[in-house]
């Protein structure tokens, strides 16, 4: 699906995550703002590792997460979009997922990559279900979920930590 390699929102340029762009990566894997709500820190090898997976989770998929920048400026803010994870109890579920640098937080732009996410899964690849899952104190990222259609299903585990299982399913 070619066709979602770049997609451009309003604000935004998403492009899909290249394991060769890792160092913009490290904006976020770096900052302790935004890795305490995404499993901690990780050192450089880690994200090329991390980068590495997430580029093969598009060749293997066709879809996946995009490096977001902003349209005007070209700037690195971010990466978000869809991708299959495994719960816990096993389930591999498609998980709507983004992480802003923290200067760019509170501008709505999280709220603009989920959506356009939501609306690729939904119109595109026409999902039937995509979850999304938050720490239980991460208001604002309960927030987005909400914000682009997702519903609180339950709290379950992830990593072996307490998360909120938010979920859109497609009605008929």
């Amino acid at each position: 699906m070619s066709e979602l390699a770049t997609v451009a929102t309003d604000r935004l340029l998403l492009r899909r995550v290249r394991a060769d762009a890792w160092q913009e990566q490290r904006l976020i894997d770096a900052d302790p703002r935004v890795m305490e709500t995404l499993g901690g820190l990780r050192d450089p090898k880690e994200t090329q590792e991390y980068m590495q997976q997430q580029a093969a989770h598009w060749t293997r998929h066709g879809f996946g997460l995009w490096s977001i920048h902003d349209r005007s400026t070209g700037d690195f803010v971010g990466r978000g979009g869809l991708r299959y994870v495994e719960l816990d109890d096993g389930e591999l579920s498609i998980e709507v997922g983004y992480a802003l640098i923290p200067s760019c937080w509170g501008r709505g732009l999280a709220t603009e990559v989920a959506s356009e996410a939501m609306e690729i899964g939904d119109r595109v690849l026409g999902l039937d279900r995509i979850i999304g899952i938050t720490l239980p104190w991460n208001q604002a990222s309960r927030n987005v979920l909400e914000k682009v259609g997702l519903t609180y299903l339950r709290d379950t585990e992830y990593r072996a930590l307490p998360h909120a299982l938010y979920e859109w399913v497609r009605t008929p």
